[in-house]
């Protein structure tokens, strides 16, 4: 499938696991990228992965790692409900706990519409997790992420809605997370005790946090549904009517690590409860391929 489309294309020699989904990889319904987690910016699959998605609760991943690193400098001092709110928004994928936290980043507050001389400078404000990441991740094209906005259980009101209509709703691509997720898992880049506590949040072994504040379950319908019983799995999933999508973190006989993102859209592929199990069951043999 190599022939298939853009020149960032990249698959294991032969590979014609992903022919199957040729028409939605055409259409950019589907983004996928594997990688070693020792070197996440070589691929070993890469389809898609440059065009940016709406994120739903995967944006999530990006608050967890701005939040630790004001931390971990000082330049936010958390607090008990801090805490409460960091792990209900990324174990639980809570929405409400996911404002809270992108306020504090931002030292913004939700609430009525402003008038433009108000507006300007907090909309300043709100690109702080934008800013951060520019600075945090060069090595992450600026062009593949736009993170602003919380999630919303229903939609958003007032200056929230006001900044979407200006900025622009969430982007970011599969390769933008994979790289994320890489980062947080390296050694040097929070102190041990704080990587312990993100780890843990983001754990999907023996039931860590596989049900979401509203019951659903952020496993097996997932890429942890088709993973080997051997298999070590971090990671952050995000999911709306029309958009399904997880980044991973992957340990495979205890070491071997990967990276992985799966992206899709569209309500016939998010309403597709074997698509992710094909998929992740696709990448996977792609490592063998690899050798």
């Amino acid at each position: 499938m190599t022939d298939l489309m853009q020149n960032n294309t990249v698959l294991p020699e032969n590979n014609t696991d992903f022919d199957t989904y040729r028409e939605e990889f055409e259409a950019d319904n589907i983004g996928l990228y594997l990688a070693s987690a020792h070197t996440p910016d070589k691929p070993i699959v890469s389809i898609n992965s440059d065009f940016s998605f709406y994120p739903a609760s995967v944006c999530k991943l990006f608050y967890l790692a701005c939040f630790y690193d004001k931390v971990q400098n000082r330049e936010l001092e958390a607090d008990d409900e801090d805490w409460r709110a960091i792990h209900n928004m990324v174990a639980q994928s809570s929405n409400d706990a996911t404002g809270y936290i992108l306020n504090r980043l931002c030292d913004t507050s939700t609430g009525a519409k402003l008038k433009e001389a108000k507006l300007q400078p907090w909309l300043e404000k709100r690109k702080t997790v934008q800013k951060w990441l520019a600075t945090h991740s060069p090595n992450i094209p600026q062009d593949q992420y736009q993170l602003y906005h919380s999630t919303f259980d229903e939609s958003p009101y007032g200056r929230d809605k006001q900044a979407r209509e200006v900025l622009g709703g969430n982007l970011v691509s599969p390769f933008a997370c994979a790289q994320m997720m890489a980062s947080i898992f390296e050694e040097n880049t929070f102190q041990p005790e704080y990587q312990q506590q993100i780890k843990q949040l983001l754990s999907k072994n023996n039931g860590d946090n596989r049900f979401a504040a509203d019951g659903f379950d952020q496993v097996t319908p997932f890429i942890g549904g088709a993973l080997p019983e051997n298999a070590n799995y971090w990671s952050k999933a995000g999911w709306t009517s029309s958009v399904k999508h997880e980044t991973a973190y992957i340990t495979l006989n205890k070491q071997d690590s990967y990276v992985v993102s799966i992206f899709t859209k569209g309500e016939e592929l998010v309403e597709d409860e074997y698509l992710f199990s094909e998929l992740t069951q696709r990448l996977l043999a792609s490592l063998n391929a690899n050798g």
